[in-house]
């Protein structure tokens, strides 16, 4: 049996039509062809029929079916299952840069720059171009800091500008000044 959007309702009207009836619901069948979408595939109409039959001892209300309808379009929207495509290489810099941390992590040393980000980095290199990562992350608070007040303070625009100063220990401190 071929079905469509156009004959479902008639062919579930007739599934349900009591013998010897001549006429189904005329009113039903105008209501539930208006709110079932115009682009149900045949596959997706026939689906729809046989769970109405075999959900229904009677005829279905219009209820009914557009539940079954919100079914049938969940159960198409579900993600699919990973399917594994062909390896890939990965570059030689990041398998090195793992069994560095591996290692570091093995001997208890602390991992350089595994909590940084890009922005972050980049950022304190703009004042100190020669900063170390360890650097930066002993003054990550610091940093993060003067890059969130500076944000404001270009917002603000009240003359005063956040700075960032590295003593020779690496310890950065923060402090404000007048722009000229």
């Amino acid at each position: 049996m071929h079905v469509t959007r156009e004959n479902i309702t008639s062919t579930l009207m007739r599934c349900y039509m009591k013998p010897g009836e001549r006429s189904c619901n005329d009113y039903k069948l105008k209501m539930l062809e208006e709110m079932l979408p115009e682009t149900m595939t045949a596959q997706q109409a026939e689906s729809l029929l046989h769970r109405l039959l075999k959900r229904c001892k009677f005829e279905p209300s219009i209820a009914e079916v557009m539940e079954e309808w919100y079914a049938i379009v969940r159960e198409n929207r579900r993600p699919q299952v990973f399917q594994a495509g062909p390896a890939q290489t990965v570059p030689q810099r990041h398998i090195n840069r793992l069994k560095d941390t591996r290692n570091a992590l093995l001997e208890g040393r602390p991992i350089e720059g595994l909590n940084l980000s890009e922005k972050l980095i980049r950022f304190a290199r703009s004042f100190f171009p020669e900063i170390s990562l360890s650097v930066i992350e002993r003054n990550q608070l610091e940093i993060s800091n003067c890059m969130t007040d500076r944000q404001k303070d270009l917002e603000r625009k009240d003359g005063y500008m956040t700075y960032m100063k590295l003593n020779k220990n690496g310890v950065i401190t923060l402090y404000m000044s007048k722009i000229q």
